[in-house]
């Protein structure tokens, strides 16, 4: 990981994160690379939130993204012929290119995408362990939760739906969903949203949003509603249908989470990825209560959806994969539930980030848990013959897109599966291929 600090003119710029050249990482055949993939922050949720009066920097954002804040020097007001100039936020992702936000004008957006309380995600991998020990890309859960904001600003949402996108998936724990198969039952509720009102509760976030709740309400016209009530639907994703949408349709955390895997497990192209965002439609309008996202383009829409399928089935249900997120599920539950543990207690779930985490983790359980964290560290993925079958409470995750017909110019929308019917029958096949591997697991 690079750092880079510019000086140009009367500002200055620090590059927090430059990654390196694109190559997609494939799940088949990986080699444990024993290495950190993020800046460390100890400590993270205790830290005040980023200065806007001095030159300051937030973690990388990620795998296919970065941060840059600039801050220009603060001048004397004594100082003829210079004003002091407005600090801004510059977003640069390799899938929907570069967005600037400015202290000026979007404080809530600047003041939000400093806190410590959202930027710890930056040390949470989305795919858990398998993207903390280097068997999948080092995607991260802060960089996925700027996408999903992307997605919706592209599409001219609400400031309102804007930053609902943003704190979407704020309370995620180290290791992602891999916590799911610790605390939660086959089949219940992640257990980041069961507990995210205990997260927001600790955070800074709501007084981030009561400061500026009057840019949310412009524009409003509901009768009875106030304020307060109103800046408080940020933190309620599902009151957004641009943001959640029921599956298999399409919705900006659906989206953005397929689009950064269908890339760097290579089901897409970096161009394919590209050419999907530009294809994305809010309909009818970002106003209508009945919004939700579609594709112009049918063809483009049926690759998208069986990119989505492949990456199910290589990634997101793969039986190796969910047998490590159930080993090390297990040990988290003894350490934490079963009280096993050395000093470790369940707040540590927000206050470490991934690596922070497994390295507490190891100090905390018995031989044992150390003997299998030791495997994995070394092994990597089970062998795909070691592992067959499906656990019970396996999710499996299918697109089918909502497709404009006609001219696009108001004259309604379809699923995929309608337009293209050999798509339905395909689709149909693989959830019944999927629903015939659970409960065949072997432990």
């Amino acid at each position: 990981m690079k750092q880079l600090q510019l000086r140009l003119g009367m500002t200055s710029t620090k590059h927090i994160y430059i990654k390196p050249s694109f190559r997609p990482v494939l799940i088949r055949a990986p080699t444990i690379q024993q290495r950190s993939f993020h800046r460390t922050i100890s400590n993270m949720v205790t830290k005040p939130a980023f200065s806007t009066t001095s030159p300051s920097t937030t973690p990388s954002s990620g795998y296919f993204q970065t941060i840059t804040i600039t801050h220009p020097k603060q001048h004397s007001s004594s100082s003829p012929g210079h004003d002091t100039e407005i600090p801004f936020l510059t977003i640069t992702d390799t899938l929907y290119g570069t967005h600037t936000i400015t202290a000026k004008s979007e404080p809530l957006l600047f003041n939000l995408l400093q806190s410590p309380y959202l930027t710890r995600l930056s040390g949470v991998h989305q795919h858990g362990i398998t993207g903390l020990l280097g068997l999948t890309p080092p995607i991260t859960r802060l960089e996925h939760s700027i996408g999903a904001f992307l997605i919706v600003r592209s599409l001219g949402a609400s400031l309102s739906e804007q930053v609902a996108a943003l704190l979407h998936d704020v309370s995620h724990t180290a290791l992602s969903h891999v916590v799911d198969w610790a605390l939660t039952s086959p089949g219940g509720e992640s257990y980041h949203e069961v507990h995210k009102a205990r997260y927001l509760d600790q955070s800074d976030l709501v007084d981030i949003v009561k400061r500026f709740a009057s840019d949310l309400d412009l524009g409003r016209s509901e009768a009875g509603s106030t304020r307060e009530t109103d800046s408080m639907d940020v933190f309620h994703e599902e009151k957004f249908p641009l943001i959640e949408y029921p599956a298999p349709s399409l919705c900006a955390d659906r989206i953005d989470y397929a689009l950064r895997d269908s890339v760097a497990f290579g089901k897409l192209s970096l161009e394919e990825a590209r050419k999907v965002f530009q294809s994305l439609r809010a309909y009818p309008n970002t106003n209508s209560p009945d919004r939700l996202i579609v594709m112009d383009d049918e063809e483009l829409a049926l690759k998208f959806a069986r990119a989505y399928n492949a990456i199910d089935r290589d990634v997101w249900s793969n039986p190796a994969n969910i047998d490590m997120y159930k080993s090390t599920g297990r040990i988290i539950r003894e350490v934490i539930r079963n009280q096993r543990g050395r000093g470790m207690e369940e707040e540590d779930l927000w206050r470490l980030s991934d690596k922070e985490f497994w390295e507490r983790l190891r100090e905390a359980t018995d031989d044992e848990g150390r003997t299998v964290m030791k495997r994995m560290e070394t092994k990597g993925l089970p062998r795909q013959e070691d592992v067959y079958g499906l656990p019970v409470g396996t999710k499996i995750r299918t697109l089918d897109p909502d497709v404009l017909v006609g001219d696009g110019s108001g004259s309604g929308y379809q699923p995929l599966s309608v337009a293209f019917p050999a798509w339905g029958v395909e689709r149909g096949e693989y959830i019944g291929a999927r629903k015939a591997l659970i409960g065949l697991d072997r432990n």
